[in-house]
């Protein structure tokens, strides 16, 4: 087992960032084997008011005290900064550059270091000084609930907190390259498999590390999985797929596609109101692409590929709406 996580043996890692997305982001390299020093400001880490959480995401780490406005313990922060690997901070943009441990300060000292500024909106963005927080994103996004509620709910997970330290762990890209034509679906599940950079989709889905035996998968259930199943690139192409086989196999009307398309899916034939409700959609679909043909021809081509023959594009697109709701039915996840 060893042999597997210390990789990293002997990366040294200042975390100089308190809170949740930085702290999490250096705690996923401590398993690998990375040396994390932890420095945090003279009351300590405000997290540690949560003592569970802070466990969560500091277990593992030294920890040191620095008063960064003081000049004595800033001189130590830059000598630490200039023995490490890596550098993580998560301050307001500015703040490290008026206390001298900015980037190029740091970088002039040691320039291979790996140096990982994590912020609520970016460096440039114009509320880049706006606090940062899980619940601002839930705000900006529309999902929060205005009216409040009871002080003893219970939340859900910091989404926006983990994935910005996913992201700055392990790099928000990957570097593999799609096979083209007919070998990108020949055993494409199990090609490629990257533990420290798993496929976002498994990652959403709570696949298993695999860095152990999974004798069974536990089951799971989020809003954000609806995300990945109607925006990911891997299931908009399987909603062409089956958009373009109801044009193709379903028969001559509207009506017996898309009633095709549902015993595909759901091994039954549609009730009379789900039929009523994926024509009107169907309809409104095709009049909303008819409107705008550039739109109409990426969502019925990317990524599947040009139009089939005898088809327009606000047609296949249409379809590739109805193929998009068919795929995300409950019933088509979940049979019971």
């Amino acid at each position: 087992m060893a042999a597997t996580v210390e990789f990293l043996s002997g990366l040294r890692v200042l975390d100089l960032s308190i809170w949740r997305p930085g702290p999490y982001a250096t705690s996923l390299l401590v398993p690998l084997g990375a040396d994390v020093l932890k420095v945090e400001p003279p009351g300590g880490d405000p997290m540690r008011h949560y003592p569970g959480l802070f466990a969560g995401v500091n277990e593992g780490k030294r920890s040191l005290r620095l008063d960064l406005k003081d000049a004595d313990d800033r001189s130590r922060a830059l000598e630490l900064a200039a023995q490490a690997d890596v550098l993580v901070e998560g301050f307001r943009p500015g703040v490290l550059a008026r206390l001298g441990l900015d980037e190029a300060t740091v970088r002039a000292l040691n320039p291979t270091v790996v140096y990982c500024s994590l912020s609520g909106y970016g460096q440039h963005d114009p509320r880049a000084l706006l606090p940062g927080h899980d619940l601002n994103y839930q705000a900006w996004s529309g999902a929060l609930t205005p009216e409040g509620g009871p002080a003893d709910r219970i939340p859900p997970l910091p989404m926006a907190d983990l994935a910005a330290g996913l992201t700055a762990a392990f790099g928000g890209t990957t570097d593999w390259d799609t096979s083209a034509g007919e070998d990108k679906y020949r055993r494409a599940l199990y090609t490629q498999w990257r533990r420290t950079t798993p496929y976002p989709s498994m990652t959403t889905f709570d696949a298993p590390s695999r860095n152990v035996c999974t004798i069974s998968r536990q089951r799971t259930n989020t809003p954000l999985q609806a995300l990945v199943t109607l925006n990911d690139p891997v299931y908009v192409e399987a909603a062409q797929a089956l958009g373009r086989r109801m044009v193709k196999e379903g028969g001559a009307t509207l009506e017996s596609k898309l009633q095709y398309g549902v015993r595909l899916c759901l091994t039954r034939p549609a009730r009379e109101v789900e039929m009523k409700r994926l024509v009107e959609l169907y309809t409104k679909a095709q009049a909303e692409y008819a409107k705008n043909s550039k739109l109409a021809t990426q969502l019925a081509t990317e990524p599947i590929g040009p139009l089939p023959a005898g088809t327009q594009a606000p047609e296949m697109a249409a379809w590739t709406v109805v193929g998009n709701v068919l795929l995300n039915l409950d019933e088509m996840f979940a049979k019971r």
